[in-house]
């Protein structure tokens, strides 16, 4: 299998497939399916193979950067070798390897950018069992964190850099947000600051743009309250993307963790805590789940990777889900 799975993600790590701009590797994955006798669909957001069946297995084409992967030895890395062709990997091997195809797949666009893929998904297909493959290094999310990427517009006022005490730093001001921030039940990761420029002075603005993660017990509509309270004293707020929290645990989940105990894995419970395609499913009324290879936190970053074994563990995983219909 290791051998298979190695042959399949170098095909994947050869193509990139920034979000935006799935076509060539799409065209590859249905040319891959349809010379091993699988069927394969198109649809608006993406490809299906076999849509009718109970259970789909759905995971996305796209990267959040257009680097390329490579792999070597026993890894996968690079920009997009985990999120999420590793899982991609996993769903080809499974939906090609059984005798009788029982489970389907979706495979869609868009989910680093506008989430564009999944939500085709929910309007092409009534609601039934979808498992949704992201990094999750083989645990089952049964949780997925809420999220308000919110820019804020810090006011400060300007003066001459050598009498920094004449003036408002903004920048200051900022560090000054984020402590309060800190302070709510919401996980913040700073995504960029800004401000100052070429003069010699101490910066009037500066934009602060932050994301919060917070569990599904949290109100995404209080938290967003609270956050307009902040701004209204230091400044202004413009509100980029927000989508809310959710708790899964059906009958996906049952049927997940007996396949994953099958395959001598340790079914093991886990909280997503980034937004992906399983919310615009869960808001449709679908029963999910979230499971795939590969660790989270190295995801869009330099150090990207998953090996190949963790690889090979979720396509067995998938074929004795296969197995159960």
């Amino acid at each position: 299998m290791r051998e298979k799975v190695a042959e399949v993600m170098k095909l994947l790590c050869s193509i990139p497939s920034p979000s935006g701009s799935e076509g060539r590797l799409m065209s590859t994955v249905a040319e891959f399916l349809e010379k091993r006798g699988v069927e394969v669909r198109s649809f608006p957001g993406g490809l299906l193979v076999n849509p009718e069946a109970e259970l789909l297995v759905c995971t996305h084409l796209d990267t959040a950067t257009p680097a390329k992967c490579s792999v070597a030895g026993e890894w996968a890395a690079g920009g997009g070798a985990c999120d999420a062709k590793a899982s991609l990997c996993a769903l080809l091997m499974a939906l090609s390897e059984v005798e009788e195809l029982r489970i389907g797949g979706a495979m869609v666009v868009q989910e680093e950018s506008t989430g564009y893929g999944s939500a085709a998904l929910a309007e092409a297909l009534e609601p039934r069992l979808c498992l949704v493959m992201e990094p999750t290094s083989l645990r089952i999310a049964t949780r997925i964190h809420g999220t308000l990427e919110v820019e804020f517009a810090v006011a400060g006022r300007s003066a001459h850099a050598a009498v920094p005490h004449a003036g408002v730093n903004a920048v200051l001001r900022s560090f000054s947000l984020l402590r309060e921030l800190e302070r709510l039940p919401a996980r913040v990761s700073v995504l960029g600051i800004r401000a100052g420029g070429s003069l010699y002075a101490v910066p009037e603005e500066c934009r602060l743009k932050v994301d919060l993660l917070f569990p599904p017990e949290v109100n995404g509509s209080e938290l967003k309250e609270e956050l307009r309270k902040l701004a209204r004293r230091y400044g202004s707020l413009r509100v980029i993307d927000e989508a809310p929290g959710a708790v899964f645990g059906g009958r996906c989940t049952e049927l997940l963790e007996r396949a994953v105990a099958g395959a001598g894995l340790e079914a093991e419970r886990c909280s997503m805590p980034s937004w992906c395609d399983a919310v615009n499913l869960h808001l449709a009324g679908w029963d999910v789940a979230v499971f795939g290879p590969g660790e989270l936190a190295r995801c869009h970053t330099r150090e990207e990777r998953v090996r190949l074994g963790e690889i090979a563990a979720a396509a067995e995983v998938l074929m004795r889900l296969n197995s159960m219909f």
